[in-house]
């Protein structure tokens, strides 16, 4: 989302389409908006505003974090030791839900991944 938001030339325009399609469901986890915000609040990413800000001039809504998906992402087996990517993958696999990513670690758990 972050690529869309900054209009990054990472963003495939396949991808673009996808996420435009009002058909589609689209999604940030409240781990990313999470994640995003410590990488700019460290130095470490430039966004043109804050992560929730971006959300909201996208019309993307954030995927809140329960229980279920905190206990899942505990659980899962060791393949990848990132808590905000465990966490990304917990929530998919609880929610059928497909992430956009081009981290090859994402692969082992067995979820639907496209790439950006």
């Amino acid at each position: 989302m972050v690529w869309r938001w900054a209009h990054d030339p990472r963003l495939s325009q396949s991808m673009r389409d996808i996420i435009s399609d009002p058909d589609n469901d689209i999604f940030a986890s409240a781990a990313s908006v999470w994640e995003l915000e410590i990488m700019h609040a460290k130095g470490k990413l430039t966004l043109p505003g804050s992560v929730l800000e971006g959300l909201a001039k996208m019309s993307v809504p954030a995927l809140s974090i329960d229980a279920e998906d905190a206990a899942a992402a505990a659980t899962l087996p060791r393949h990848h030791d990132d808590p905000f990517d465990r966490m990304l993958v917990a929530q998919a696999m609880r929610r059928s839900l497909t992430i956009v990513t081009s981290d090859d670690g994402f692969k082992a758990y067995g979820v639907r991944l496209m790439p950006p």
